[in-house]
């Protein structure tokens, strides 16, 4: 998709919206084998062509319309067909009417497809209705038919789903067109379906073999003898930097101006010589955990003089990251790894009760009513060297939050008003961005406001960078709120157990959700499928399930849920002791599989499938103080964890042969 924008190609066009290509071959097996290369389309040749007996045809054709305008007589008139250049296919990969039939189930596509089927859907049949079938049309079945995919298969379940109940109508073989039918290794689950598709694209088959399409899409085999070669001509009106105008025929410039409409556009050609493959560029890696700043010792209990504390990564954390073996599956990030080595524990005065890893390396531990601040540069990679934390202010007649600046020598250096109100509003909650730009405020009414923030680098100071917005739609407290710069957007939960889905940019609401009537303790948003995580707690024994360890007789429980970021329930569980704090890993989705790690009140910790939350493993703390605080590291090798008794926990992931 990176490559389809670079190319011109955009999601507000849909005459060059962005195109990816059909990956997978199989979609009738029960199962699906992604070490198996028949599995995978033949990424070397074009759609029309992966059936080896259509290419005979599309070349027959070439040839016919490459004599037919050879032998076209100067200055004499030609049928419009018969005197343009020789080309393998009439009909495009990607156009305005493709797009549109893939997202007919969505709003505003589905009136834009109305109009542009001039007021009403798509026969029955034409409609898309199967996945297998798109499939062999596609490549098999039909000469006319060419098209590749749209981003949205790999990340938008949600276009399979008929959600607003248009009425399609019915099939010639009386089957009403609904949901989209999807394949047998899918089990009728939409999310699996885009979690295998990314899954395959960067499987090794496609690593191998993914610079082929990138040739013949954006690359060398796009145009001139090389694009012949590959059978991949498509109609002259297609392709970038054709001058409609300086057609003198006005018959043929308008035909020419219908048909940039119609048949869509291939993309501006990027590279001139063969893309390199995947697997040429392996050995670039990101940058590594680093130490930085005064190491604390193992077991270290400094005292401060303020409620802020940082911490960077022990020395002793670095020499066990060097010898970590670092494939995809052997990570805390994924479901197969060994069990992570505690690997620091330093023990500070207070509950930690937020934890934030920086990329730089280094551990933030916040005490209770406190939220970790942290301004980025707008150019360059690196945190600012001063950091801050927000503390509520409480008060029968005030509410607010101050900011204190702490500098290296960990004492408060600077003090900012941030927010105060003469109210009985009082602030229950409140989050950062990650940049520092944003910070949203939780309060006892249900109210939710949304700050901007400018840093000073000057004055070193805070102030805020224009009015607050106020999000209304809670009536009960606020219990937590978090801001994901991802998916740009704001979630919000409440003592009813009702979450509300904001849009960071715009500052509206976007959808809700409602857990079991119980308060919202912990919420997280993943960074890489958008999925919100709530945990929601009670005091009734009404568990459904048992896991190994636990007591058969318990008085509290709690239960986990997992949404879309589109607020459509996926999975929950409920487990017989209370999730006292909630982390997301952070790997590449489709080289890894995330988990979600919880921390408990007696001080265990377990990790959860991201894919269908269920129990995959549990980490051994051999403490019994409640886990008020979890996060994963930047690169999600590591795990810190923070318990109310005021200790930091970091354990890392070693290799098998290790143990």
């Amino acid at each position: 998709a990176v490559v389809s924008t670079q190319s011109t190609g955009s999601f507000n066009d849909l005459m060059q919206y962005p195109v990816l290509p059909f990956i997978l071959a199989d979609y009738t097996s029960p199962t699906l084998d992604l070490n198996n290369p028949t599995t995978f389309r033949n990424l070397s040749l074009p759609m029309a062509i992966q059936d080896p007996k259509l290419k005979e045809h599309f070349v027959q054709r070439y040839e016919m319309l490459k004599r037919d305008y050879e032998n076209q007589s100067e200055g004499i008139e030609q049928p419009l067909n018969t005197g343009t250049q020789p080309y393998h296919y009439g009909s495009h990969y990607s156009n305005s009417g493709i797009v549109l039939h893939y997202l007919v189930r969505l709003l505003p596509y589905a009136k834009l497809f109305i109009d542009f089927q001039g007021g009403s859907f798509d026969i029955p049949d034409r409609t898309f209705h199967a996945m297998r079938t798109t499939w062999k049309l596609a490549s098999s079945e039909s000469t006319t038919d060419v098209r590749e995919l749209i981003p949205e298969f790999f990340y938008l379940p949600e276009l399979f789903h008929n959600t607003e109940g248009f009425r399609f109508g019915e099939r010639q073989n009386g089957n009403t067109v609904d949901d989209v039918l999807l394949p047998s290794w899918a089990s009728e689950d939409s999310r699996l379906l885009i979690l295998t598709h990314r899954m395959a694209l960067e499987s090794e088959y496609v690593s191998q073999n993914l610079h082929h399409w990138i040739d013949l899409v954006f690359g060398y085999k796009q145009q001139g003898q090389a694009a012949v070669d590959a059978i991949n001509v498509f109609h002259p009106s297609t392709y970038f930097g054709i001058d409609v105008e300086k057609i003198e025929n006005a018959l043929h410039r308008e035909a020419m101006k219908t048909m940039v409409k119609t048949y869509g556009q291939t993309p501006k050609q990027l590279f001139k010589e063969p893309h390199v493959t995947r697997n040429a560029m392996a050995h670039i890696h990101s940058k590594p955990l680093t130490t930085k700043g005064a190491p604390m010792q193992q077991g270290s209990n400094q005292k401060m003089t303020s409620r802020f504390w940082r911490m960077a990564f022990a020395s002793s954390m670095s020499d066990a990251l060097s010898t970590i073996d670092r494939e995809r599956d052997l990570t805390p990030g994924t479901l197969h790894f060994s069990q992570p080595v505690l690997c620091w524990t330093a023990k500070f005065p207070h509950s930690i009760t937020s934890i934030r890893c920086l990329p730089s390396g280094e551990v933030v531990a916040m005490p209770p009513s406190s939220t970790y601040l942290a301004f980025v540069p707008w150019k360059g990679p690196r945190y600012e060297q001063v950091s801050s934390f927000t503390e509520e202010a409480g008060g029968s007649n005030y509410t607010g939050l101050r900011i204190r600046w702490e500098g290296s020598n960990v004492h408060v250096i600077a003090e900012t008003i941030l927010y105060s109100i003469a109210s009985t509003d009082h602030v229950t909650c409140c989050a950062a961005a990650r940049d520092g730009r944003v910070f949203v405020i939780g309060y006892q009414s249900g109210l939710v406001t949304v700050q901007p923030l400018q840093y000073e680098q000057s004055t070193k100071s805070v102030s805020n960078m224009g009015a607050a917005r106020y999000l209304t739609g809670h009536v009960h407290p606020i219990t937590t709120v978090q801001i994901n710069r991802a998916f740009s957007v704001i979630v919000s939960a409440d003592a009813s157990g009702k979450v509300i889905i904001w849009d960071l940019n715009l500052m509206t609401y976007v959808n809700y959700f409602e857990t079991r009537q119980s308060p919202v303790s912990c919420l997280r948003v993943s960074d890489t499928l958008g999925d919100i995580v709530t945990v929601s707690s009670s005091s009734k024994d009404h568990r459904n399930v048992s896991f190994p360890g636990l007591p058969s007789s318990v008085e509290s429980v709690s239960e986990i849920y997992l949404h879309s970021v589109n607020g459509k329930y996926i999975a929950w569980s409920r487990c017989s002791h209370v999730i006292t704090s909630l982390a997301i890993s952070v790997m590449s989705e489709g080289l890894y599989k995330n988990v979600i790690a919880t921390g408990f009140q007696n001080g265990n910790i377990w990790l959860w499938n991201t894919w269908n939350l269920q129990v995959v493993s549990d980490i051994q703390t051999n403490f019994t103080s409640p886990i008020l605080s979890l996060e994963f590291s930047h690169d999600s090798y590591s795990l810190a964890a923070g318990t109310e008794e005021g200790r930091l926990l970091v354990w890392t992931q070693t290799h098998p042969a290790n143990n």
